[in-house]
Formats: structure tokens, C-alpha cells, sequence
């Protein structure tokens, strides 16, 4: 079974974060096997846009993804848009590489859609599968 965990730590770093706010998001693998996160804005499939990140996370291992003010104002700021995570199966990516990946699902094991609602809905938590 194969499970990802998004949680959070509590901020407050300026006037527009209210008390209680969160900084980070906590991703978490409670899968068997390597997987790697990717964030994004666009709803469609992967594109490659300069190198990504290897945001390779081990079976049971634990990521952090922050941004510089709490996801309370961010999400408020992008009047409640959306984000994209996308979490992908590593050995795939290591296999034939991102570039063949961009544009495509190779290697996708799930496609996360994210807004302040789901996060407060779910206590910043999001599992995988």
C-alpha cells in the first residue's frame, strides 16, 4: 500500500497570516517504493519548463515545501486558485528521463489538485495513494 502525507507546521510572519497559519506543507511517502513530487500551476499534462527539481522522496521519508509567507495568504493572494502536485514513479524518471516524460503521464501515479479549502479540509494533510 502506498500512501503520501502532506501536513504542516504553524507560522505567523507577517500581518496577512493570521495566527495559526501554516508555512509548510509536509509531503510524506508511506509508499514501498521511490517517488518524486513535482508542484505546478497548470491543470493538463506534465511540461518539462527548464530542469525540475528531484524531489525524490524514499519509502517512508518526509519532504518539506515551504513558500516565503504562510499558504493561508498565498492561496488568499491567487484569490484561491489552485495547485497542481503531481507524484511521479521515480524508477520511471530514472529510467528514460524527464524530457521524455514532458508532455506526457509516463510515470504518473497521481495528480493532486490543491486549494486552501482542501488543505483546511484535510489539516494540510494529503495522502498518497
Amino acid at each position: 500500500m502506498t500512501f503520501l502525507l502532506f501536513s504542516s507546521s504553524k507560522c505567523r510572519k507577517n500581518e496577512n497570516c493570521p495566527e495559526g497559519s501554516h508555512s509548510k506543507i509536509i509531503i510524506k511517502n508511506n509508499s514501498t517504493t521511490f517517488i518524486n513530487w513535482q508542484g505546478f500551476f497548470i491543470d493538463s499534462i506534465y511540461r518539462v519548463n527548464g530542469q525540475p527539481r528531484n524531489n525524490i522522496l524514499k519509502p517512508s521519508e518526509n519532504d518539506i515545501y515551504s513558500y516565503r509567507t504562510c499558504w493561508e495568504e498565498y492561496f488568499n493572494t491567487i484569490n484561491n486558485e489552485y495547485q497542481y502536485f503531481l507524484i511521479f514513479d521515480n524508477d520511471t524518471i530514472q529510467a528514460i528521463g524527464w524530457q521524455s516524460i514532458s508532455g506526457t503521464n509516463r510515470g504518473l501515479l497521481k495528480k493532486i489538485k490543491v486549494d486552501l479549502n482542501y488543505l483546511k479540509a484535510n489539516d494540510f494533510t494529503i495522502t498518497y495513494p
